[in-house]
């Protein structure tokens, strides 16, 4: 008979063997967890969408952080009877095994030299992570964040990127050409001497007048 309060009790769960693939199938966790009191572990997954968790076999689902819960809930061992023991997790990386671009075709820019133009509509990554472009043909035209500045007429190629995270690998680069028309700027108009002549004469005419008003 236990006279003393029940004793608690603590969980010991390692690192888990990060990242893994989603295409990779179940794997067991390993090493496992292990509780003071010997009582046995139980195990379950607290990202749901990106892993379950049956027994001691993980099925990853997405990728993203899975998250593992080891629990003791209690019990007798021997003559003597344990509180719950805290909750005690580990997290892993669950990767895909590739991501896409897509990039829709671009209309072809016809601006003034220097101008830019949106890159409309924009590409997008399977990951839904940010698309980052690049021009390859910097002498025709040249791209920062989103905007394409033409500089000289020509193919002027953009590149879309996009580098990847822990669960997600780099993308293959995808790009688009376009023929961009680089306008020469619009001539500022200019006076000949003799309209400077007639619009100083005018203006000294309406000068001329105004005296007389006052």
């Amino acid at each position: 008979i236990q006279i003393d309060a029940p004793p608690d009790q603590s969980i010991t769960f390692p690192a888990q063997t990060s990242p893994r693939g989603v295409g990779g199938g179940t794997f067991a966790i390993s090493p496992t967890a292990t509780a003071s009191s010997g009582l046995p572990v139980t195990y379950s997954s607290l990202t749901p969408a990106v892993c379950t968790v049956s027994g001691t076999t993980v099925t990853p689902v997405a990728p993203g952080l899975c998250t593992i819960a080891a629990d003791q809930p209690g019990g007798t061992a021997g003559a003597v009877s344990f509180n719950a023991a805290p909750r005690v997790t580990q997290s892993l990386a669950i990767q895909a095994a590739s991501q896409t671009i897509t990039f829709p075709p671009q209309a072809d820019p016809s601006v003034i030299a220097g101008a830019s133009v949106p890159i409309a509509p924009p590409a997008t990554a399977q990951s839904g992570l940010p698309v980052t472009y690049t021009s390859l043909t910097p002498g025709v035209c040249a791209v920062t964040g989103s905007m394409v500045t033409v500089l000289a007429s020509g193919d002027c190629t953009i590149e879309a990127n996009q580098a990847g995270n822990e669960f997600w690998p780099a993308a293959t680069p995808v790009s688009q050409t376009v023929k961009a028309t680089a306008l020469p700027p619009t001539p500022v108009p200019t006076l000949g001497p003799w309209a400077l002549g007639l619009l100083a004469g005018l203006l000294g005419l309406m000068g001329l007048r105004r005296r007389k008003t006052l």
